[in-house]
């Protein structure tokens, strides 16, 4: 049965107030974002810190005097290393830890390479977590408190305001079996897909070099569908180049790259309207003001139902939201983010997946096995007992997402006085864990760089990562990511789809990645994918 339609009164106040334009006017961007002291429960320091080496001895490059470090991405030695070697070259150049100093607008930067090191720090991350978050996102979203005020949501929120928005949240988004509700509508995008892909596909059964436009148009498709109840249309065989269905992905690529670039990379969008953040803003307020009809059309589609049709509505992730919050702006904000975060994510790990596999046929052979075994007709939908027979396939998931990380690793404020691998952290500084570069390493994974998904099956003993902190990759602790049980219903039921029904190779040179805000496909995906017999 579902709940009572509680929130409609509110909600729909907060439609009558929110419907104005996104916003065209600024303030100053110098103006610190609020954040919460996060350390009240914790001690103040490391029993050996007296022992360890101070911060100031920590290798790094040495910031000059008055500009700091900046000049070293601009025309020093740093300006030649692209965004994707600056981990690996970090790692080389300075060893199991070093730091990141004096750069605008940025408090001081460890990068971590040492498992025990992001262990420690991991478990001492405080009851609400801090870490980086997207800071140039807050700062839009603050124009139009009218849309957002008390939900700013979870990435660029810290302490209460984040514990709170991650609490109300919760249990729609993280709960096994909210996520397996919508294994029927994946199931149906994917098949979609399935379709497309014979369909595009050239006289020698190769993919397109545009075929990651089409795992997007996927991903875009699933997440609308989970998130709003809405179907875009994105895998329709008429698409135009011009729909607003491809408009919104390359929307969300560009949001992508402009945070990338206001908040990784050093920039002075606090103090100068820099042409990043000018392209941010722009996009931002055309994809939001799109998202925000989608979303409007769902809260009044809830709001007119009858009591007879709630008892037989499939509810969307929005609708569930609505209807266990008083606050309507969480739902929203909610719902925003799974369009904003719901297409490179999945769509980049598939890729990963597919590479790997195609690369690998033995492994290949050895999912198929599975597969044939779980669905004999091919055409057999997907369910969820379906799937939780797929143990081989969750593997070869979760080994795509260690040797073709689309995270550099997980970021935390230390809040309190650490000592990590003999140097003392004060308490405030930010740490990066780079998983992205311990999963290359053969003291933490036998065999490092070859693809081996037995090393998460019970009989991949020997091949089992050495230490559980090296390799993350949906984060620790209460800031786990949120839509990690949509992304795994995604993938899991597009893959399965994909191998049974074909045999899949690559035909193309090595494939290549970028770092954008996630490491990204940056050459075509030439896929040759044959019909299974």
């Amino acid at each position: 049965m579902a709940p009572p339609l509680q929130t409609a009164a509110p909600f729909t106040g907060f439609l009558r107030h929110a419907r104005g334009a996104w916003p065209r006017s600024r303030s100053t961007l110098a103006a610190p974002l609020h954040r919460e002291d996060a350390a009240t429960t914790i001690g103040d320091r490391d029993a050996d810190w007296d022992s360890a080496r101070p911060f100031s001895e920590m290798p790094g490059p040495r910031p000059a005097p008055l500009v700091g470090n900046m000049w070293r991405f601009i025309f020093g030695n740093l300006s030649k290393v692209t965004p994707t070697e600056l981990p690996r070259w970090f790692f080389n150049e300075y060893g199991s830890i070093m730091k990141l100093t004096k750069l605008p607008g940025r408090r001081d930067l460890v990068f971590c390479f040492d498992a025990d090191a992001s262990e420690k720090l991991l478990r001492n991350e405080g009851l609400w977590p801090t870490r980086l978050g997207l800071e140039s996102l807050g700062y839009y979203r603050s124009l139009t408190p009218e849309k957002f005020e008390g939900a700013l949501g979870l990435v660029s929120t810290q302490g209460k305001d984040w514990a709170s928005f991650r609490s109300a949240v919760n249990q729609t988004m993280m709960q096994p079996r909210n996520a397996k509700l919508y294994v029927g509508a994946i199931d149906t995008v994917s098949q979609q897909l399935i379709d497309r892909m014979r369909l595009i596909r050239d006289q020698n059964n190769v993919m397109p070099d545009d075929f990651y436009n089409e795992l997007s148009k996927w991903a875009l498709e699933s997440i609308t569908y989970i998130a709003l109840d809405k179907r875009l249309g994105c895998l329709d065989n008429n698409l135009r180049p011009d729909s607003e269905a491809q408009r919104i992905i390359t929307a969300v690529h560009a949001i992508f790259d402009c945070l990338f670039h206001l908040d990784v990379q050093p920039s002075l969008w606090k103090y100068v309207p820099t042409p990043a953040y000018r392209r941010m803003k722009k996009t931002m307020d055309w994809f939001y003001g799109i998202v925000f009809g989608y979303i409007e059309e769902a809260m009044q589609r809830l709001q007119s139902m009858s009591a007879e049709e709630r008892e037989t509505h499939e509810y969307s992730v929005l609708e569930r939201l609505l209807l266990r919050n008083e606050n309507p702006r969480i739902a929203v904000t909610m719902a925003l983010d799974m369009v904003t975060a719901g297409v490179d994510t999945t769509s980049n790990t598939s890729a990963a997946v597919m590479y790997q596999l195609a690369k690998n046929p033995d492994k290949q052979r050895r999912l198929q096995d599975e597969l044939d075994r779980v669905f004999p007709d091919p055409n057999s939908p997907v369910t969820a007992d379906r799937l939780e027979e797929l143990r081989y396939l969750r593997a070869c998931i979760r080994e795509a997402m260690r040797v073709s990380p689309i995270i550099i690793g997980n970021q935390r404020m230390a809040v309190k006085d650490l000592v990590l691998c003999g140097y003392q952290v004060p308490k405030g500084t930010d740490v990066l864990c780079v998983h992205s570069e311990m999963v290359k390493e053969e003291r933490y994974f036998p065999r490092a760089l070859e693809f081996l998904p037995e090393r998460w099956l019970p009989e991949g003993e020997h091949l089992k990562a050495a230490h559980p902190f090296a390799h993350m990759p949906f984060g620790f602790g209460p800031r786990t990511c949120v839509g990690r049980r949509f992304a795994q219903l995604e993938m899991e039921t597009f893959l399965s789809k994909a191998f049974r029904n074909f045999n899949i190779a690559w035909t193309g040179a090595p494939l290549k990645r970028e770092l954008r805000l996630l490491y990204s496909v940056a050459s075509p995906l030439k896929f040759e994918c044959v019909d299974r017999v």
